[in-house]
């Protein structure tokens, strides 16, 4: 499964938008997700949300940027489910976490989070996750 070019631009896009409030975003990413699931938080090994944000937005860029590189990804993806096993992740938290990013994007980018750029996101998160997971199995 791969995104269309134009899911992939518009990933692309957003997230560069993103990148300049990555600090912000990464606040409202854990705070949303500690707050909707916050079963989660000790999953974490540290309570700094600018250290973990800086994480996540790292693994973001390189993922989303490697999307439509399979040979790239899906290794990357799969390490990463792997550590999540180690973590104690399970895969109902994946869908909590697709939550807290999606409100995320949309509190950032505000009226350019157009229901073409939700889709696109979704898309590339369902992307990402189902890779992630097929470490679980």
């Amino acid at each position: 499964m791969a995104l269309t070019d134009d899911q992939f631009r518009l990933l692309t896009e957003s997230f560069a938008r993103l990148v300049p409030a990555s600090e912000e975003a990464a606040v409202l990413f854990y705070k949303r997700l500690w707050e909707i699931a916050p079963e989660t938080k000790v999953l974490f090994k540290t309570d700094d949300v600018a250290e973990q944000g800086m994480k996540i937005m790292q693994m973001l860029g390189v993922t989303i940027r490697s999307l439509n590189d399979a040979s790239t990804v899906t290794p990357l993806l799969h390490e990463l489910g792997k550590r999540h096993i180690d973590y104690g992740v399970t895969r109902e938290q994946y869908a909590l976490v697709g939550d807290a990013l999606l409100w995320m994007i949309e509190q950032c980018l505000r009226e350019d989070f157009t229901p073409e750029v939700r889709a696109a996101w979704i898309a590339g998160y369902d992307l990402m996750t189902s890779m992630a997971i097929s470490a679980y199995e």
